[in-house]
């Protein structure tokens, strides 16, 4: 328990409000819209708890979005593929590796490997830059799409530069507006 007691966050109150944050991201908010402090070991305390669950989820419950399968195995057979994600990035290996799909990516950057967490357009713009890089082409910047879930995906895309495909399985359609174009799901 927290010193100013509990915080409490329910499917609604995530989906609506916090799930383009990062952990620390998250967390933080969750904690100033409840008035309640947050001490940096009560975060990481938080931070930590929160990442075990998922862990435990991850191996009870399935990973991938349906269709996600199919989408990256036929991407990756043309393209370089890249993961620029709000989350961990030992929660993303994890999920990569139990799925075996790891192999399909050339680069993953993380919430854990930028300053600013998506909206903002950090993990974009790295991801682009290793990509570049890994394909010996460093400023590829308009060769990219950003397949999304969320407006703060697309925020983050966007602000990088990059065209964004809105897959509505987690929003509606209406609620990812802002993306080059949005489909009902990856087939």
């Amino acid at each position: 328990m927290l010193a100013d007691g509990p915080l409490v966050l329910n499917a609604d109150a995530y989906y609506s409000r916090y799930l383009g944050f990062d952990d620390i991201g998250v967390f933080t908010e969750l904690a100033a819209d409840q008035a309640v402090s947050l001490k940096p070991a009560e975060l990481s305390r938080l931070i930590e708890v929160k990442s075990r669950r998922f862990m435990e989820l991850v191996t009870t419950e399935k990973a991938l979005v349906p269709g996600a399968r199919d989408c990256i195995e036929r991407l990756a057979a043309d393209l370089a593929l890249g993961i620029a994600s709000g989350s961990l990035r030992h929660e993303i290996e994890e999920i990569l590796r139990r799925t075996d799909l790891r192999r399909h990516f050339m680069t993953i950057v993380a919430a854990d490997d930028v300053d600013r967490a998506k909206p903002a357009p950090d993990c974009y713009t790295r991801a682009v830059e290793l990509l570049g890089i890994g394909l010996g082409q460093p400023n590829v910047s308009g060769s990219f799409v950003a397949i999304e879930d969320s407006s703060w995906g697309i925020e983050a895309a966007n602000a990088a530069g990059i065209p964004c495909l809105a897959v509505a399985h987690t929003y509606p359609a209406e609620a990812l507006a802002e993306a080059a174009r949005v489909v009902s799901g990856l087939w």
